[in-house]
């Protein structure tokens, strides 16, 4: 009795231990079956990613060779530009001004620079040198216009200066009285330059505006100067003596300045034009009076 217990017991806890077995066995199937599933899904990933990767492979190898494509159009366009417009190149300001490049037909520089270039800005009778609207971009109708006003003032103050010129004895410095010889004065008009300096800026300020105005009165100062003088750069004298060998001597002092020059030179290169019939017959000088009425 004891041993068929014993046996049955045995048999019991064999069972016990197969059934035990076999749920862990079936849990490490289970494990493995999800294992398995994790991996597919991962393995797909890594298939999805080596797909994109090798299109965005391919998209990056498309987009070179569409670059390298259009750096070879713009090459061609470039040199075609080249034979056609030499100025291509230079189009552009450079990074840093000023900038000079020798093979460049531009020169940059900042706006107040331009002002600083002692460049001629107006001619003789008030009108802008040809090149100065091209450099500053002025408007060609109201270049017309200017150029209409500015001689009108510059005569007028002209006229006035030839009106109230005066003869007076002693020449200037340089000038040997050794045959005709005559020295004339214009004294400084000085509401008369105010008012007609004023005119003539307001011009320039009303047409191009402050900025570009500014720039080529800073530019022709000297010009200003030497047309408008102030109270403190006194008058203007102007004398010429003609040789007995028919040379002349002509010695000038004006606003700020004086030289002198002699030898066979043409009086009309320094005589300002509007006084120039003072000095017609140097050995018989026009009165002052007959010239202003000349005019």
């Amino acid at each position: 009795m004891k041993h068929s217990t014993l046996i049955l017991l045995i048999c019991s806890l064999a069972a016990v231990a197969w059934v035990v077995q076999k749920r862990h066995l079936q849990g490490q199937r289970a494990s493995l079956q999800a294992t398995r599933s994790e991996l597919a899904v991962l393995q797909e990933r890594i298939q999805q990613a080596e797909s994109a990767l090798t299109a965005e492979a391919d998209q990056r190898r498309q987009a070179q060779r569409e670059r390298d494509a259009v750096v070879a159009r713009t090459v061609t366009v470039e040199a075609e530009l080249a034979r056609e417009d030499p100025e291509h190149y230079w189009v552009e300001p450079p990074a840093n001004w000023p900038s000079w490049e020798p093979a460049s037909p531009y020169v940059w520089l900042p706006k107040e620079e331009f002002g600083r270039l002692r460049a001629p800005v107006f001619g003789k009778d008030g009108r802008l040198h040809a090149g100065v609207p091209g450099v500053l971009v002025l408007d060609k109708e109201k270049v017309v216009r200017v150029n209409a006003a500015l001689p009108s003032i510059v005569d007028e103050l002209r006229a006035l200066e030839l009106s109230r010129a005066v003869q007076v004895e002693e020449p200037l410095p340089g000038i040997v009285k050794d045959g005709p010889h005559l020295t004339i004065e214009v004294p400084f008009l000085s509401e008369d330059a105010n008012r007609l300096r004023t005119q003539f800026e307001s011009v320039l300020r009303e047409s191009f505006g402050e900025q570009r105005a500014g720039m080529l009165l800073e530019s022709g100062a000297g010009w200003m100067r030497e047309q408008f003088p102030t109270a403190e750069e006194g008058s203007k004298v102007y004398s010429m003596v003609r040789h007995p060998d028919g040379t002349y001597n002509i010695s000038i002092r004006g606003p700020g300045s004086s030289m002198s020059v002699g030898g066979g030179v043409d009086p009309a290169l320094y005589i300002p034009p509007h006084l120039l019939p003072l000095f017609s017959d140097i050995a018989a000088p026009v009165p002052i009076e007959q010239a202003s009425q000349s005019r």
